[in-house]
């Protein structure tokens, strides 16, 4: 895995219409709940997108100039092994903030990702923003049900 990078590049308009067909067609934008030692839970946006082809991943690290790279082989010695780009919270939402004029499938969720990022206060919310991050979440997950 390699150390992720914090800053999001300014992407030229062709580059965020490249990445936005990727993110479209093979990625996933979406809210993870993830626990707190104790029990607790807490949500963390997340963008990502996974292929076989190297050349595709590499591309999406240098045009966003941030994100994780995860490499995972499959127990199916048949089958290519599969590369994983993934960034969170703001890098995920300054990504997503330059893809949204291009993306198409997935433009909903990409406005709930930016407006989830706005309610971040690290657990201190004003009168209603915990419970519009709730809101966004299930909004969130029922956009990324298959079939839907």
């Amino acid at each position: 895995m390699t150390r992720p990078t914090w800053t999001a590049r300014l992407m030229s308009p062709c580059e965020a219409a490249w990445v936005a067909g990727i993110i479209d067609g093979e990625g996933t934008i979406t809210i993870r709940t993830k626990p707190y030692p104790g029990g607790r839970r807490y949500h963390v946006s997340s963008l990502s997108a996974c292929n076989t082809d190297t050349e595709l991943i590499a591309r999406l690290v240098e045009y966003t100039g941030i994100g994780r790279l995860c490499f995972n082989r499959r127990a199916n010695h048949k089958r290519k092994e599969i590369w994983r780009w993934q960034t969170d919270q703001r890098q995920a939402a300054a990504v997503v903030e330059q893809l949204l004029p291009w993306l198409t499938a997935k433009r909903r969720v990409g406005e709930l990702l930016l407006e989830f990022q706005t309610l971040r206060h690290c657990g201190k919310y004003r009168p209603g923003e915990a419970e519009r991050q709730q809101e966004i979440v299930a909004e969130v997950r029922a956009c990324n049900l298959r079939g839907s």
